[in-house]
């Protein structure tokens, strides 16, 4: 009896240890990714990156009226776009980024981009404080294990841990990538990327 809860226990092990690097290797593709795409990220950028996987666009909705309101405004202000139509964000690829200039240029209708929008809001299920900490903390040895040249990163280190200790989340682009990507998007869930896609394309 008890070489089998051993053998067991060694499976579980065995299994969580796998289970770890696979996801290890998820998200070190995800940074590589980012930074093929978007070379001058700093570490903020690639935060906001899972983040916004995690989270969804949950936070970014308290009120549909205004929030269509904002997006008008965008579009109508808007000159300059990124070059990247659809990108999936995180390691798990929940959701994505989609252009804004898909709507700018009547690719997709404004409707549908806002209600695939709004849906994904109201689906979203995002972690808890204590997990979403738990969760950037791993993704943080990633990082560092990759070693990469980022600027700032110091800097925006110490900000990240400040504001997660604060109970806080909600991180804007650095400055440097405002500057050369001009991103101009919204989140969408997954589900709806194919419909989005499919005016698109």
């Amino acid at each position: 009896m008890k070489l089998i809860s051993y053998v067991l226990l060694l499976l579980f092990i065995m299994m969580a240890g796998c289970e770890k690097s696979a996801k290890k290797q998820k998200i070190e593709e995800a940074i590589a990714l980012e930074l093929k795409h978007y070379p001058e990220a700093a570490l903020r950028d690639i935060y906001k990156n899972f983040f916004q996987d995690a989270f969804g666009p949950g936070h970014a909705i308290p009120d549909t009226a205004v929030a269509m309101r904002y997006l008008k405004h965008e579009l109508g202000n808007a000159e300059q776009f990124d070059t990247l139509m659809f990108q999936p964000l995180g390691y798990q690829h929940r959701y994505y980024r989609v252009n804004l200039v898909l709507v700018k240029e009547d690719k997709i209708p404004l409707d549908a981009y806002f209600e695939a929008f709004v849906q994904s809001a109201r689906e979203a299920d995002p972690p808890t404080m204590d997990e979403w900490r738990g969760e950037w903390a791993f993704i943080m040895d990633v990082v560092e294990d990759m070693d990469l040249d980022l600027s700032n990163y110091e800097k925006d280190r110490q900000f990240l841990d400040s504001l997660l200790a604060n109970g806080k989340y909600v991180v804007h682009h650095s400055q440097q990538y405002v500057n050369k990507y001009h991103p101009h998007y919204r989140i969408v869930g997954k589900k709806y990327i194919e419909e989005l896609k499919g005016y698109w394309e």
